[in-house]
């Protein structure tokens, strides 16, 4: 083993963080569905976490501190990514519309381009449209 495989590399502790997110948005509605449990698992495979490392940070129930990237494509990708675990189950609810809309604002959108974001996202996931033809629309409109 290499001597920096000790060690969590940035991206790496930043997509732990943004992942503990995720898990959180789970909870939101006060249960944590099927669907929302294996796209975790999902993401958090595609992240390049192990499934007890994925295991571990769902359970994490601790706030961590979120800094969101500089780049409009990968803070997109995190609305994205939360928009998929919002519509796994098929509903989002108030308590989860809420969580995005601030999310979003974290992450640097205004109001009016954080509606404009949930708008293309919630159409586009219930539609199977590829990411990067919803980044392309969101660009667009911006």
């Amino acid at each position: 083993m290499k001597t920096l495989d000790l060690f969590d590399h940035s991206a790496k502790n930043e997509m732990k963080i943004f992942f503990v997110h995720l898990a959180e948005i789970t909870r939101c509605d006060g249960k944590v569905d099927e669907n929302e449990l294996t796209l975790l698992h999902k993401i958090g495979q595609k992240f390049g976490f192990t499934d007890p490392e994925i295991d571990k940070l769902i359970q994490l129930k601790e706030k961590v501190e979120y800094i969101p990237p500089f780049e409009l494509a990968k803070r997109f990708d995190h609305i994205y990514q939360i928009m998929r675990i919002i519509l796994a189950d098929g509903v989002m609810d108030e308590c989860e519309l809420k969580f995005v809309k601030h999310f979003a604002i974290s992450e640097g959108f205004d109001e009016q381009q954080t509606q404009n974001l949930i708008n293309i996202l919630s159409e586009g996931i219930k539609n199977r449209k590829d990411e990067d033809d919803l980044f392309g629309e969101y660009r667009n409109i911006r």
